[in-house]
């Protein structure tokens, strides 16, 4: 009985601390709280811009799938895939849109290093995008950032491929198989722009690839034709440079080769980052707990004389 009454006395008289420290405790929350606001507030809105796309035809199999038992062996060495499988074309493009070379080679093929950078905030009255002149000179064109060793610096490809990977998300429906494609920018015009051109450089890479693949192909299997005379076998390089022909017809003519676009990327009006009240409240919170659990603390390790 003796050490129940001990803590709850000890309870009560943390209890009677804490009230005698209210004031200490909402000072140093309300502080927290209007030092985040003041952060917040300075934070330029972030614009998220997305375009939802579905796997074409071209991109679920190049329709030797039927022949893949019979002719697997020869496909293999002409370089050509029978499994025809959806998976592997949409697996391969999600992976180069998010390789180092094609972020870096849209980068530079659009000239948008400069607002990826450089971008300060975004002016809604005349829809302009405000470049921090402490990191480019509009007027000369040139870099204006210093290291600390006070040289002008320009961005690396390291930062360049980073800042831009931060900016955008890929997300792919396990069900539909569907694919959304974002990009969250401080301008909502530069991200609409940036998601639009992803999606069209990414079915024209993916073309290009194909083309040259199943131009080598074709022109492997008519040197095996050269160089065979047993007629069966020509029967069947004939039946791959058929099923090939059609897959580069396909290729050629259509420009949404991979990703068939479903709902394009659209001008965002809402801003979707930061959530500043969410902020604010969540360091309060925290504040909150951190303060209490200090003066707690002092409590325990301090105890006063009773």
């Amino acid at each position: 009985m003796t050490v129940s009454h001990d803590n709850e006395y000890v309870f009560y008289e943390l209890l009677k601390y804490l009230w005698k420290k209210k004031i200490a405790i909402c000072s140093i929350v309300f502080s927290v709280a209007l030092l985040t606001v003041i952060w917040v507030i300075n934070i330029p809105n972030q614009y998220q811009s997305s375009a939802l796309v579905s796997p074409t035809e071209s991109a679920k199999g190049n329709g030797l799938s039927s022949m893949g038992a019979q002719l697997g062996g020869l496909a293999s060495l002409a370089g050509i895939n029978l499994s025809g499988g959806s998976a592997d074309k949409v697996s391969i493009a999600l992976q180069v849109i998010s390789s180092r070379q094609f972020i870096l080679e849209f980068i530079e093929r659009y000239d948008i290093a400069v607002p990826l950078i450089a971008s300060a905030s975004w002016d809604k009255i005349n829809e302009n995008l405000v470049i921090d002149k402490d990191i480019y000179d509009v007027e000369s064109k040139a870099w204006t950032r210093k290291n600390s060793d006070n040289e002008v610096y320009e961005p690396t490809t390291v930062e360049l491929y980073n800042t831009f990977i931060d900016l955008m998300t890929i997300e792919q429906d396990a069900t539909s198989g569907m694919v959304t494609i974002s990009i969250e920018h401080i301008s909502p015009q530069l991200a609409q722009k940036w998601t639009g051109l992803l999606v069209e450089e990414l079915n024209k890479i993916m073309r290009v690839r194909d083309i040259s693949a199943t131009e080598k192909s074709i022109s492997f299997l008519y040197k095996q034709i050269d160089n065979t005379t047993n007629f069966e076998m020509q029967k069947m390089f004939y039946e791959l440079i058929q099923e090939q022909t059609k897959t580069l017809m396909i290729a050629e003519v259509t420009p949404e080769y991979i990703f068939e676009v479903i709902d394009p990327a659209y001008l965002p009006l809402d801003k979707s980052s930061p959530k500043r009240a969410l902020i604010v409240i969540a360091a309060a919170i925290l504040t909150g707990m951190l303060t209490l659990f200090g003066f707690i603390l002092v409590f325990l390790v301090f105890p006063k004389e009773k």
